[in-house]
């Protein structure tokens, strides 16, 4: 089901600014608690409410998505400044296999397919370090700061997404 627009015009937004394709991504354990990484959004459809990112496979956040597929995702833009904070879950899996991996890997730069995979870049298959991880959102927040400050919470319900305006 279609986000609202207001909701859409906000994501669509925040993607126009820096730091955006970095983001802040949430997650938690019963062992590690809570920890806080700087991910790098490499694909996104709205309308499906999903994002991708890349992650090493020998990162800890795959054993935290696996005791815990629940997280949030926090996007920024610095002026004027934007927030917006995507609850999903998450479900990591080898590039090789998922059905964009060949796609998303040739997105990255030659020096981050060598420095962060481990890849070679005069050899274009997906090297086993490359994971990728889908998040389906299903509740999101608009923090705005500044002139026009304000906060509103979507949910995705059965018969749609609903807004609730926040004091912040």
């Amino acid at each position: 089901m279609r986000p609202p627009d207001a909701l859409l015009a906000a994501l669509q937004e925040v993607c126009q600014g820096k730091p955006f394709p970095w983001c802040w991504l949430a997650t938690s354990d019963a062992q590690s608690g809570a920890q806080v990484r700087t991910v790098r959004l490499l694909a996104y459809n709205w309308i499906q409410s999903t994002v991708t990112f890349a992650s090493h496979g020998q990162h800890s956040k795959h054993r935290q998505l696996a005791a815990d597929p629940r997280g949030q995702l926090c996007m920024l833009r610095e002026a004027p400044l934007l927030q917006v904070r995507l609850q999903a879950t998450w479900r990591s899996q080898p590039g090789a296999s998922h059905p964009q991996g060949e796609r998303l890997w040739q997105k990255l730069s030659p020096q981050d397919k060598v420095r962060l995979y481990q890849g070679h870049p005069q050899h274009p298959k997906v090297p086993d370090q490359f994971w990728l991880v889908d998040g389906h959102f299903h509740a999101v927040e608009v923090v705005r700061l500044g002139e026009e400050c304000g906060r509103v919470r979507y949910l995705r319900g059965e018969s749609g997404w609903e807004s609730q305006t926040l004091p912040l």
